[in-house]
Order: structure tokens, then C-alpha cells, then sequence
């Protein structure tokens, strides 16, 4: 890793760079606690991507970047990480899992 590129303001992105090239990113967004009185308020950052260029896989770039994201978060007062993994993708849900991480709730759909 040579270079991380500064977070934006709402949306951060991280992007991870070996020989000048893009090697991985990832997406976070902070999300602010909720108005509504019914829901506990709580601020969480949501992974929305964690991508790794296939020629740069297992090398622990997404791990890097994975640990990047969760200080971040942190310095920024989120209490938690969450995202979402679809069901067919092991590897990425081995690999969270890995991270720490742990299922919390499934999304389930029906074909009409």
C-alpha cells in the first residue's frame, strides 16, 4: 500500500493504491441516529462496498482496508459496522466473519 486517499464529508471512500493503480476500495456511510421514538438511536457506519481488483486478491488489501474503515468509524463516534452480504457470496462472508463480524438479521425476498 502506498497511498490512502482522504474520506469525504457524508459518503467516505477509501481506495487503496499499489503501483498506481487502484488495488481495492471501500464505501462507508455514517449514518446519524434516528428520529423516530420508536427506534433505539444509535450512529453506525454502513459498508456499503468493499471491492478488491481480482489480480490483487489475497493479499490483504481487504483487510487493510476493512480496519481502515472500522477506525475511522470509530473517530467518528459510530457505535457499530454493519452491511449486508448477499447470500450466494461465501468467500465474502468468510471473510467478515474473519473480520469479527457476525450475522445479525437476514433480508429475505419472494419472485412474483
Amino acid at each position: 500500500m502506498k497511498n490512502w486517499r482522504d474520506w469525504q464529508e457524508l459518503k467516505e471512500r477509501k481506495e487503496a493504491e499499489e503501483d498506481g493503480k487502484v488495488a481495492g476500495y471501500c464505501t462507508v456511510t455514517m449514518r446519524e441516529p434516528s428520529a423516530n421514538p420508536v427506534l433505539q438511536p444509535r450512529r453506525i457506519a454502513w459498508m456499503e462496498e468493499l471491492c478488491v481488483a481480482a489480480g490483487y486478491r489475497r493479499r490483504g488489501i481487504g483487510e487493510i482496508l476493512m480496519k481502515a474503515a472500522e477506525c475511522e468509524a470509530k473517530q467518528r463516534g459510530a457505535e457499530k459496522i454493519e452491511l449486508m452480504v448477499w447470500a450466494f457470496n461465501d468467500s465474502a462472508e468468510n471473510f467478515y466473519q474473519k473480520m469479527g463480524m457476525s450475522p445479525r438479521a437476514s433480508i429475505m425476498e419472494k419472485t412474483l
